[in-house]
């Protein structure tokens, strides 16, 4: 739906042709004027009742709604959207010579830079990588690099950082001078739209979809029972449909 939205400008000269519209004599609508002021007062009101306008049809449909309102919007449906997926990769943690042992504790940060938009990176743990430890990856003291790990703090697509773009050690961890990311990292994704809810890792699958069809359907039929007016029913290109009218 197309709405007829007006800007400030419009509002006054609309509120002006109303007002001179309906007087007997030329009205003074000068800059500075009392009336003039009043028009204008009216026309920031009309503008901040359109915004109000525009954010609820907004949140009234999940196409639109975001964030928190998109959840709720779901909700009310027994559903729930997938959440995001942090990115992940590899650091190689350097120095420039051999001497002391050192640890790359789980935990410790790696960031793209130092704005307010680098993203940071942290070690994990992973039993599989031969340098673990238990608490961390050891760096022996007679070799220059061990490669750890390392996965997004924050969800969202964001995270896929090209190859060399972790350059800044946010720990201080002894015996190591740099990190890099020799590999680029992946696998990052943002919270789940509206087609992609569901409960839990089923309600991604086929199996939950079908689940949720035959709810539905006890749910149809349940109505049909329970309401005043018959159930109305027909088909559609994606399926046959039950809509239960009650007075």
């Amino acid at each position: 739906m197309q709405l007829p939205l007006q800007d400030f400008t419009a509002l006054v000269r609309t509120q002006a042709a109303a007002v001179q519209g309906a007087a007997r004599e030329l009205i003074d609508l000068s800059v500075g004027s009392v009336l003039r002021a009043v028009v204008e007062a009216n026309a920031s009101v009309g503008l901040w009742v359109q915004w109000l306008i525009v954010e609820v049809l907004a949140t009234t449909r999940a196409a639109t709604s975001a964030g928190s309102d998109l959840d709720s919007w779901v909700a009310d449906f027994g559903l729930a959207r997938l959440p995001g997926i942090p990115a992940s990769g590899l650091a190689t943690f350097s120095r420039a010579t051999t001497g002391l042992g050192s640890v790359v504790p789980v935990g410790a940060l790696v960031k793209t830079g130092t704005g307010t938009d680098a993203l940071s990176f942290a070690v994990v743990a992973d039993a599989g990588n031969p340098a673990w430890t238990g608490a961390g990856y050891s760096l022996p003291g007679d070799q220059l690099a061990v490669v750890a790990p390392v996965t997004a703090l924050a969800a969202g697509r964001a995270g896929n950082v090209r190859a060399g773009e972790m350059r800044l050690l946010a720990s201080a961890i002894p015996g190591v001078d740099a990190v890099t990311n020799v590999a680029a990292a992946g696998a990052g994704w943002m919270r789940r739209p509206t087609r992609r809810c569901g409960r839990g890792s089923a309600g991604s699958s086929t199996a939950g979809h079908r689940r949720r069809r035959r709810r539905w359907g006890m749910r149809s039929r349940g109505c049909n029972r329970g309401c005043r007016s018959p159930l109305r029913s027909g088909w559609t290109r994606r399926g046959r449909f039950g809509l239960g009218i009650s007075r």
